[in-house]
């Protein structure tokens, strides 16, 4: 479904850009924040990929529910990257207080290029309407995804939280098109039955970690199960 819509976009008489290039009236910015899951991200990377789409997937160093310091979390931030996408940067401002968030933002930059073994271009924020920053005044070294030019100067569409912000996708002009792909992995006919899903793969996943970790886990949980 997802790529439908960017194939009905390119026909149009769109054209795919980047945050670190110039844009005109013909540019879609196409931006993925990963909030949630590596797996699905790496399953949506691949469907656009096939269909020769390419956007930037921004990771997040300081999450909670995944972790990037781990293999499983660098390898899928290289394979992204190896099927022709960007990756950047996903910054949680709430982590930090107003005078110590630049600074914060240039570590947690200098720590990702790092991790991942090359430079980025652009990076995001996490979850803006609850930090009330000027990010426009934000001094930083590469462009990021709220200041003007993507944003107020350009449409603006977003599937935050399940739903679409707008009533629709402007037919002409330039845009910055946010996705999350948890809510297109899959067969499920609803965000609610995706995020369901997901909480359930990650439980049975979590139930796998924790058994590594305790070798009396079956019997624990059974006697759970038992006294319910």
């Amino acid at each position: 479904m997802y790529c439908n819509l960017i194939d009905d976009l390119i026909a149009s008489g769109r054209r795919l850009g980047w945050f670190s290039e110039p844009a005109d009236e013909s540019t879609i910015l196409l931006r993925h924040d990963v909030d949630l899951d590596l797996d699905l991200a790496l399953s949506h990377a691949r469907a656009v990929a096939e269909r020769r789409h390419f956007a930037t997937y921004y990771f997040l160093l300081r999450g909670t529910t995944y972790n990037l310091l781990d293999d499983h979390g660098r390898d899928v931030v290289t394979v992204v990257r190896s099927l022709g996408h960007r990756v950047g940067l996903h910054v949680d401002a709430s982590l930090y207080a107003a005078e110590q968030l630049e600074a914060g933002i240039a570590t947690e930059i200098a720590t990702f290029e790092n991790l991942i073994g090359l430079e980025i271009d652009s990076l995001s924020f996490h979850r803006p309407a609850t930090n009330p920053i000027d990010y426009d005044a934000l001094q930083l070294d590469r462009p990021h995804s709220y200041e003007g030019r993507f944003f107020s100067d350009m449409a603006y569409v977003s599937d935050s939280k399940g739903r679409w912000n707008a009533p629709g996708i402007p037919d002409a002009g330039a845009l910055q098109l946010l996705t999350h792909p948890v809510w297109w992995v899959g067969d499920h006919p609803s965000s609610a039955r995706r995020l369901a899903a997901l909480l359930t793969r990650r439980e049975s996943s979590f139930a796998t970690a924790a058994r590594g970790y305790l070798s009396n886990f079956d019997d624990l949980t059974g006697k759970i199960r038992l006294t319910e």
